[in-house]
């Protein structure tokens, strides 16, 4: 399984000077995905985008925040597994995840195998990668399997800026919607 190029989008509008700078977590907004069931916090409303790739169509949401930090949701149509398969979704999630570390040529700091809201697998996960075009930084992601869905949320950024209050705020508040 192949990690959507989504990534290697965001890369290259991150640390690039687009975008407003980051807002207190106070002035987070609410996003409510129009294409999957989840919402999230993000810093203001973010750009779609969407694209095919290996004959699905990925639909992005990012925000650029300042030069230094971007976030993006991403979701796509997934073919239907049992989510009570604990190890064919731990497999899922696992590719998914090395597939975006492969794609940033990264270096997995941590990683965590997680529930959301207690019935749908995730797999949270950090670490760090050096580009040629935009530098040192870090990633920090939870990866969703969703009936029928494959939920990302991705930031990338500098160190600095991932460590921020904001950043752990935003991971936390992924959930499906109501």
């Amino acid at each position: 399984m192949k990690f959507p190029l989504c990534l290697l989008a965001l890369l290259t509008v991150c640390f690039t000077g687009c975008g407003k700078g980051m807002p207190p977590i106070g002035e987070w907004i609410t996003f409510q995905s129009p294409d999957a069931p989840y919402s999230v916090l993000l810093p203001f409303k973010p750009k779609m985008v969407s694209q095919k790739n290996a004959g699905m169509t990925i639909n992005m949401h990012t925000c650029e925040v300042g030069k230094d930090l971007a976030v993006m949701t991403c979701s796509n149509d997934f073919p239907a597994i049992d989510l009570k398969d604990k190890e064919r979704c731990e497999f899922i999630l696992k590719e998914s995840m090395n597939g975006a570390m492969n794609n940033i040529k990264g270096k997995l700091a941590e990683q965590k195998s997680l529930m959301l809201e207690g019935k749908y697998p995730m797999r949270e996960f950090s670490g760090t990668f050096t580009d040629p075009k935009v530098g040192a930084g870090a990633i920090r992601a939870r990866i969703v399997l969703m009936p029928g869905k494959l939920v990302q949320l991705i930031i990338v950024g500098k160190s600095e800026e991932i460590s921020k209050p904001q950043i752990a705020k935003c991971l936390e508040s992924l959930k499906t919607k109501s």
